[in-house]
């Protein structure tokens, strides 16, 4: 998950040297129906927040989200 998120974040970086507005969407998901429930998307989402932010991007960021808020980010 953190690996994702970090290629994310270069992506992101690279994409929009040149533009003048920089927005990143940072979602940390750990309550999934089919699945173990992660150990630290909370944290890492923190974190990735906390970072970009000191980048200065406009973070949009979202913690256990169901499909129906997802989808109104």
């Amino acid at each position: 998950m953190r690996a994702l998120m970090i290629c994310l974040v270069v992506m992101l970086s690279v994409a929009s040297a040149h533009a003048e507005r920089r927005v990143a969407l940072v979602i940390g998901n750990s309550d999934y129906q089919h699945v173990t429930e992660l150990k630290n998307p909370y944290n890492d989402a923190k974190d990735m927040t906390q970072k970009l932010k000191e980048l200065e991007f406009e973070v949009v960021e979202g913690v256990d989200l169901d499909l129906r808020i997802l989808r109104q980010l």
